[in-house]
C-alpha cells in the first residue's frame, strides 16, 4: 500500500474512536472558567452565611418554581449522561447517570409532600418529617453515588466494558435509583412518624447535628474528595462536577445557617441547588454539541476518504459511478451532450517493473495533475478509474471538444518527458517517454444511455487506440 492511502487508512481508523463527554480535555480557557465561576459562588455564598436568617417574604410559587426547575435540569442531566453511557460504555458516566436519575423523582416526591405546596400539610398523607427527610435522602444520596461514580472510573480500565455490554446494564442504571427513590418516598411517608425528627417548631437547626445532617456533610466531602482525587479535574466534565458539588456544599451550608424556611438562606440556597444542577447540565449539552460537530467533521471526512484515490487525491471509481448517473440525467433534460475520456497509460506494468513502485507512484500522481489541469470548469470531473488508468467527464462537451480535449490531454502526458522503461527482447517498441492511450465516447443531445454502457463504450475505445499502436486517441459515438 502507498504512503498517502496508508495514512488515508489510518486516519479512517482514529475517527472511529470518538471520545464521550467525559474524555473532553479541559483547556486553560475552560479552566479558568470555572474557576471563576467557583470563586463567585464561594463568595457569595459565605457572604451570604451571616445574614441567612433573615427573614424574607414568603413568596408561595417560588417553591414549585424551585422544585420543577430542578426536576427538569436533573432528568435532562441523567438522560444525557445515559446516552453517553450507552455510546461509550464507560461505567462510571452510567452512575453518574444514575446520581441525577435518582435526585430528579426524590426531589418531585418532596414538592408533593412540602408542606403549602399542594395542600397545607403535604400530599400522599405526609407527616412533618417527610419533606424534611426527602431533603436528607437527596442530599445524601446524590453525593454519594458521585462518590461510588468515582470509584467506578478508578477500577473501569479491569472492567472492559463496551458499548455492546452496556445496554444491559443501562436497565439496572434506570431502574435502581428509580427505585431507590421510590422507597425512600414510602419509608418516610407511611414510616415518617418512627423517624427520628429533623425539624423542631419549624427549626432546622438541630439538623446539622442529627445523624442525617452529619451524614449529609460527610457525603459531600467524601464527593468532593473523590472528585477531585480520582477525576483531578482532567477534563471539562470532571471540573463542572466539582463546580456542582461546591454550589451544593454551599446550599448545605445556607440551609442550615438558615434555621428556616423562607429565610434569606433558605432562599439562597434553593437558588445555588440550581446552580449546581444547571452547571453539570450546560457542560453536558456543550460538550455533547462540539462532539456532535467533531462527528459530522469525521462523517465527511469519511465520505471525503471513500470518494477519493489516497495516491493522486483525485475521485476514484465509486464516484464516477455516481457522477455519471447524475450527469447523464443531467443532459437528457438540458438537451446537451456528455463526453467521457477513459485514459490507459501505455505498457506502465513495464514501467512499474523496471523503476519500482516508487516511481510508478510518481508516474500515476503527475499524469493525475495533467488530468486535473485539463478539468478546466467546476463541473468537470477527473477521477482515478482503477491502476494504471483514469477518466474525465465532461458534461456538455460535443464529440468534436471531448476528442479536442483527449487529444490535448495525450500530449501534455508525453510533454511531462517521464523516462519510459526500455523494451526488452520480443517486447513491442516504445516511446522514448511516457505515453497515454485515451478512449473517447459522446452521448449526444437527446441519447439514452445508462453509465455502465457509456462506460462500455469508451473502453471500447480505448482498447482500439492500443490496437492501433497506443500513443492516440479513439473516439466512440452514440446518437
Amino acid at each position: 500500500m502507498d504512503p498517502a492511502a496508508h495514512s488515508a487508512v489510518q486516519n479512517e481508523s482514529a475517527l472511529y474512536a470518538l471520545p464521550s463527554v467525559a474524555h473532553v480535555t479541559l483547556t486553560p480557557l475552560a479552566r479558568s472558567a470555572a474557576l471563576t465561576v467557583a470563586a463567585l459562588l464561594l463568595a457569595l455564598g459565605l457572604g451570604a452565611i451571616p445574614f441567612a436568617r433573615a427573614p424574607l417574604p414568603v413568596v408561595q410559587p417560588f417553591l414549585p418554581m424551585f422544585g420543577m426547575a430542578v426536576f427538569i435540569v436533573e432528568g435532562l442531566t441523567a438522560y444525557l449522561l445515559m446516552l453517553q453511557f450507552l455510546s461509550s460504555g464507560q461505567l462510571f458516566i452510567g452512575v453518574l447517570a444514575a446520581a441525577y436519575g435518582f435526585t430528579a423523582p426524590v426531589v418531585m416526591l418532596q414538592m408533593l409532600v412540602f408542606p403549602g405546596v399542594f395542600s397545607e400539610t403535604g400530599l400522599l398523607g405526609a407527616g412533618p418529617q417527610t419533606a424534611v427527610w426527602l431533603w436528607a435522602i437527596w442530599h445524601g444520596g446524590f453525593p454519594t453515588i458521585v462518590a461510588l461514580a468515582m470509584l467506578t472510573m478508578r477500577v473501569e480500565p479491569r472492567l472492559r466494558i463496551t458499548p455492546a455490554r452496556a445496554k444491559p446494564l443501562a436497565k439496572w442504571v434506570v431502574s435502581a435509583p428509580l427505585a431507590a427513590a421510590l422507597l425512600a418516598g414510602y419509608v418516610t411517608i407511611v414510616h415518617g412518624d418512627s423517624l427520628p425528627p429533623l425539624v423542631r417548631a419549624g427549626s432546622y437547626l438541630g439538623l446539622a447535628s442529627s445523624p442525617a445532617g452529619m451524614y449529609v456533610i460527610a457525603a459531600h466531602v467524601a464527593a468532593m474528595a473523590a472528585v477531585l482525587v480520582i477525576g483531578r479535574n482532567r477534563s471539562v466534565l470532571m471540573m463542572w462536577l466539582a463546580v456542582g458539588l461546591l454550589a451544593s456544599c454551599l446550599d448545605i451550608s445556607l440551609t442550615l445557617a438558615a434555621g428556616a424556611r423562607y429565610s434569606l438562606g433558605w432562599y439562597a440556597s434553593r437558588c445555588l441547588a440550581v446552580f449546581g444542577a444547571l452547571a453539570v447540565l450546560a457542560v453536558t449539552l456543550w460538550e455533547i454539541t462540539k462532539l456532535y460537530a467533531r462527528v459530522s467533521a469525521a462523517n465527511a471526512q469519511l465520505r471525503d476518504l471513500a470518494s477519493h484515490d489516497g495516491l493522486t487525491g483525485l475521485y476514484n471509481r465509486r464516484h464516477l459511478n455516481l457522477k455519471l448517473q447524475e450527469h447523464i440525467a443531467q443532459s437528457s433534460r438540458d438537451g446537451r451532450s456528455l463526453s467521457l475520456i477513459l485514459l490507459d497509460i501505455d505498457y506502465f506494468k513495464r514501467f512499474n517493473d523496471a523503476n519500482g513502485h516508487l516511481e510508478g507512484d510518481r508516474c500515476l500522481t503527475g499524469v493525475a495533475h495533467a488530468l486535473q489541469a485539463m478539468a478546466r470548469r467546476p463541473y468537470d470531473v477527473a477521477e482515478r478509474f482503477g491502476g494504471e488508468e483514469f477518466a474525465l467527464v465532461l458534461p456538455g462537451a460535443s464529440q468534436r471538444a471531448g476528442q479536442r480535449v483527449a487529444e490535448e490531454l495525450r500530449a501534455r502526458i508525453e510533454a511531462l518527458r517521464i523516462p519510459a522503461a526500455p523494451s526488452g527482447s520480443g517486447q513491442p517498441p516504445v516511446s522514448s517517454w511516457v505515453t497515454a492511450s485515451l478512449g473517447v465516447a459522446t452521448l449526444l443531445s437527446g441519447g439514452r444511455e445508462t453509465p455502465e454502457q457509456l462506460v462500455h463504450r469508451a473502453d471500447a475505445a480505448l482498447y482500439e487506440a492500443k490496437a492501433r499502436g497506443r500513443n492516440c486517441v479513439v473516439a466512440s459515438m452514440k446518437y
